[in-house]
């Protein structure tokens, strides 16, 4: 009995199945709340650019030999400047390139720089140039002159007298600037203006003597460049013949000339002009002293004493006037 019930007991535990341990709870997943704000509504961002590549000149590349200029010319960030080939701007003083100059001088219309150093004047500045500041110069005039003279105004059939003769001049110019322009490094003058004087010879044996101004336009920059002259003064007579043909001086109130040229850089100009002598005849003036009114028009040449040639056409022209042509 003892038997068959703890044999019982045995199969009751063996059928009930044992309990399973259950699975411990795994912990619950909490939400966390997110830090970054919510996006605002509106357009979308743009898609970032892709990097330029930049590429460097190779170090086996420069020591074959390769010219600076070519590592120089390496645009900054890979950009290439479709107007020039020039240099990048440096990061050195004076912070500007080639390039920069030539954008610069485009802008206000210059011409590009050619590299060349400014011109020096010839004979210092003694000849006058363009790209001198100031100069003096000694110019001598020939020309022939058409003279004309009134007679005795006391005799009602007098007329004037007329004949051909020379004229001898001979000035000092000292010329200012009064304009000017910068072209590249060079300053270059465009207008001079300055007191002139000197002495003019004709015919007879007068001598005249002239104080007045003077000045020049440029119409170039160039050693040869042409010019217009002008040049205005008062005149005085100092010697000349009496009717007796006897050499003094001659007594007389002020004239006046003026002259016009178009000159050929400061080496010579062509002239024209006229002279006008205004007469001496007051009533309370003695008859041996008593002068008329006369003048004359001119054209000649008139250059540079420095190269000879209007030096010694001056000298022909007053031994000319001098000896050859009498008009008393």
């Amino acid at each position: 009995m003892m038997l068959v019930a703890h044999l019982m007991l045995s199969g009751l535990v063996l059928a009930v199945p044992s309990p399973s341990p259950s699975p411990s709870p795994s912990p619950a997943v909490l939400p966390v709340a997110s830090t970054v704000p919510a996006a605002l509504p509106g357009p979308a961002p743009a898609a970032p650019r892709a990097p330029v590549a930049v590429s460097a000149p190779s170090t086996a590349s420069a020591g074959q030999g390769v010219a600076p200029a070519a590592v120089a010319r390496t645009p900054v960030g890979g950009q290439v400047d479709p107007r020039t080939d020039l240099p990048a701007r440096p990061s050195t003083p004076p912070f500007y390139s080639d390039r920069d100059v030539v954008v610069l001088r485009a802008r206000f219309g210059l011409p590009p720089l050619t590299g060349e150093l400014p011109r020096a004047a010839r004979w210092k500045c003694w000849v006058a140039d363009p790209s001198c500041r100031f100069n003096a110069e000694l110019n001598a005039t020939s020309a022939y002159a058409y003279r004309i003279e009134q007679t005795d105004p006391s005799d009602p059939k007098s007329d004037t007298r007329r004949w051909h003769s020379a004229r001898a001049q001979y000035d000092v110019w000292i010329n200012f600037v009064a304009a000017s322009e910068v072209v590249g490094r060079q300053r270059y003058t465009t207008v001079t203006l300055g007191p002139k004087g000197g002495v003019t010879a004709s015919d007879n044996g007068d001598l005249w003597g002239n104080v007045g101004m003077g000045s020049r336009y440029w119409l170039g920059r160039g050693a040869w460049a042409p010019s217009i002259e002008l040049s205005t003064a008062l005149s005085f007579h100092l010697q000349g013949r009496d009717p007796l043909g006897v050499l003094d001086n001659a007594r007389s109130p002020l004239g006046v000339t003026v002259d016009v040229g178009i000159g050929l850089g400061g080496w010579g100009a062509i002239v024209l002009g006229g002279q006008y002598n205004a007469p001496l005849a007051r009533e309370n003036v003695p008859e041996a002293v008593r002068t008329t009114s006369s003048g004359m028009l001119f054209m000649g040449f008139r250059g540079n004493v420095l190269w000879g040639v209007p030096a010694g056409a001056a000298v022909a022209a007053h031994a000319l006037a001098g000896r050859s042509v009498d008009a008393r």
